[in-house]
C-alpha cells in the first residue's frame, strides 16, 4: 500500500483530494502539544474508508510521562488505528528510553505501537527486546523520489527481521496538494494493518462502505435522529463520520446543481465512478430544485 505522513505543517490538506492507500497523523509531541489537525484527518479518513494511524514525536521527557500522554490524547483510535513512536531525538540510552515509553503505553493499551526510526541508527537498538514486539517504519531516502516507487528498500532493517513500513522520501507529489510530502510504501494489506491496529473486526460490517451507509441513511433507513444514532452505534459505526458523508451527499447535489459533476450520463458515470449512489444524489438535487 502507498500513503504518507502528516503533521500541522500541512494544514488545509484535504485528504479526499489525494490518491493515497493510507495516512499516519501526527497526534502529539513531548507533554504538552496535540496536533489541532489531527481529529479533522482521522474523520476524513475514516470517511474514505482508508487505513490510518497515530504518532507521537518523541521530545525527550521523561518516557513513561510522554506514552501517558499519547494514550490519553488519542484513547479515541485505540482498535481502529495503528500507533507510532517517531524517535528522531537524541537521548543517553536510547534502548532504555524507548523500551520505557513502549513498555508504559502497552501497560495502558495492550498495544504495541511501531517505531519510526532512520536506517542510520538501527544499530542503537542491538540487543534490545523491540524487534520482537514492536513494527518498524523505518525512514531512509536513496534517493530523492518525487512519485511513488516500486523499488525494494535498500536498507538492512537488522537488528529487526523486517519492514512495517519504509518511508522512502520527503518529495513526493501528489495531485491535490501543492507541496512536497512525505511518501511511503507499507509492506502489507489492509488485513495485517488492522493486526497492528488490534482492529476489533467483529464489530465491523467490512460490506458496507460509509458511502453506501450513507444512502441508506438518506433512503430512511437508519430511521431519524436519536433511533438512528443509537442504531449505527450498536451496528459498530461511527455516528459522526455517517453524518460527515451525509453532508457530503448534500454537497454533492449542490455541486451537480453547479454543474460541476455534467450532466445527465456524463454525472451519473462521474459520480458513480467515485463510488457514489447517482439515485440518491440525483433525488437530493430534484429536492433541492
Amino acid at each position: 500500500m502507498f500513503g504518507i505522513d502528516i503533521s500541522s505543517w500541512q494544514s488545509g490538506l484535504y485528504l479526499p483530494d489525494l490518491q493515497i492507500d493510507f495516512a499516519i497523523v501526527k497526534a502529539t509531541e513531548g507533554i504538552d502539544y496535540v496536533n489541532p489537525y489531527c481529529n479533522g484527518w482521522i474523520d476524513q479518513l475514516q470517511m474514505m474508508d482508508k487505513p490510518f494511524g497515530v504518532y507521537h514525536f518523541a521530545n525527550g521527557n521523561n518516557p513513561e510521562k510522554e506514552a501517558k500522554y499519547f494514550y490519553d490524547n488519542c484513547t479515541g483510535y485505540i482498535g481502529k488505528g495503528i500507533f507510532v513512536l517517531d524517535f528522531e531525538i537524541s537521548v543517553y540510552n536510547t534502548q532504555d528510553y524507548c523500551e520505557r515509553f513502549m513498555h508504559t503505553f502497552h501497560d495502558l493499551s495492550n498495544i504495541w505501537p511501531l517505531i519510526y526510526v532512520s536506517a542510520s541508527r538501527l544499530l542503537e537498538f542491538q540487543g534490545s527486546w523491540l524487534p520482537e514486539k514492536c513494527g518498524l517504519w523505518l525512514a531512509g531516502y536513496p534517493q530523492a523520489y518525487a512519485y511513488w516507487t516500486n523499488d525494494d528498500c535498500p536498507y538492512d532493517c537488522s537488528p529487526w527481521p523486517f519492514i512495517a513500513i519504509w518511508q522512502f522520501t520527503s518529495s513526493l507529489i501528489i495531485p491535490g496538494w501543492h507541496s512536497k510530502l512525505d511518501g511511503n510504501v507499507a509492506y502489507m494489506d489492509e488485513t495485517a494493518w488492522n493486526k497492528y491496529a488490534q482492529l476489533d473486526t467483529s464489530k465491523l460490517q467490512p460490506t458496507l462502505s460509509y458511502k453506501e451507509l450513507a444512502a441508506q441513511v438518506i433512503k430512511g433507513m437508519w430511521g431519524n435522529g436519536a433511533e438512528r444514532e443509537k442504531r449505527l452505534k450498536e451496528a459498530g459505526y461511527e455516528y459522526e463520520t455517517v453524518q460527515c458523508m451525509v453532508n457530503k451527499y448534500y454537497a454533492l447535489a449542490s455541486e451537480c446543481i453547479k454543474g460541476y459533476w455534467g450532466n445527465g450520463w456524463n454525472r451519473k458515470n462521474a459520480l458513480e465512478s467515485s463510488g457514489y449512489d447517482y439515485e440518491v444524489v440525483q433525488t437530493l438535487v430534484n429536492s433541492l430544485l
